[in-house]
């Protein structure tokens, strides 16, 4: 009779047990690397929308000081935050392009679901975004807009040498009602200003309290303010997995 070779038991354990294990590092690590992938190509693809936009509008209308924005007020009679509808009309002629499910007025608080958004620390931002402040788009791909007026005709200054002003902030929540609803990891910020639409956090704009340095670094501590321009820029989340990155300096943590 012949003798056959096969594995015995605990050998078939044994190689399961490392292949279990094996499995339990790296499947989490490439979900978390996707995730990233697809939050940075949603992001600059964001970007590039909001720019297109603003330079069809440009080219209909001029430059942003001349579309009289209108900042949202408050009215103590109604108790609600006003408009007219001109940052109402702002928010869909940015969106024109775009396939939009539902759009809330500004003036309308009841529109859409209260959503608790994060700081990239973890605390709440404290933000209300039913308030009736922003004027909202709700795209068919579940990507949540918000709109906010800062300046009625784009006269705060953020960067003097440059003559660059602030019109507005788009707010931009990649995946919508899910979570985690925190700044820096699915929701980003743009800025609407008289020469085009910034990352929030990019040098140009001149604002220090908004930079990489000082609110993105290290996600235990900061904000995430400054997020949307090293994304954009840099093409990774790696503020997520070390905090010795710097906007002049280390830009990857193998670096």
């Amino acid at each position: 009779m012949k003798r056959q070779n096969a594995f015995t038991l605990a050998e078939v354990l044994i190689t399961l047990a490392v292949i279990g294990i094996v499995a339990a590092i790296t499947i989490p690590a490439l979900v978390n690397n996707y995730r990233e992938r697809v939050t940075v190509t949603g992001l600059k693809k964001m970007y590039s929308t909001l720019t297109r936009a603003y330079q069809l509008a440009v080219a209909e209308y001029g430059t942003p000081e001349n579309w009289n924005l209108e900042k949202y007020q408050y009215s103590e009679d109604e108790g609600k935050f006003i408009t007219s509808g001109s940052a109402d009309a702002l928010m869909k002629m940015f969106t024109r392009s775009l396939k939009v499910e539902k759009f809330c007025k500004a003036a309308d608080a009841d529109c859409m679901k209260e959503i608790d958004y994060k700081f990239l620390n973890g605390n709440s931002d404290g933000q209300n975004w039913r308030t009736g402040r922003f004027s909202t788009a709700i795209l068919t791909n579940g990507v949540i807009i918000y709109e906010y007026v800062n300046s009625e005709n784009c006269s705060t200054i953020i960067n003097a040498d440059k003559n660059l002003k602030n019109c507005a902030s788009f707010y931009v929540d990649l995946n919508g009602y899910s979570e985690p609803n925190q700044r820096g990891i699915d929701f980003f910020e743009f800025i609407l200003t008289n020469q085009g639409v910034y990352p929030q956090g990019t040098p140009i704009t001149g604002r220090q309290e908004y930079s990489f340095d000082v609110t993105c670094k290290d996600k235990k501590t900061d904000k995430g303010y400054g997020c949307t321009a090293w994304v954009v820029t840099y093409d990774n989340m790696d503020y997520l997995k070390c905090n010795d990155l710097s906007w002049y300096g280390k830009h990857k943590c193998s670096d």
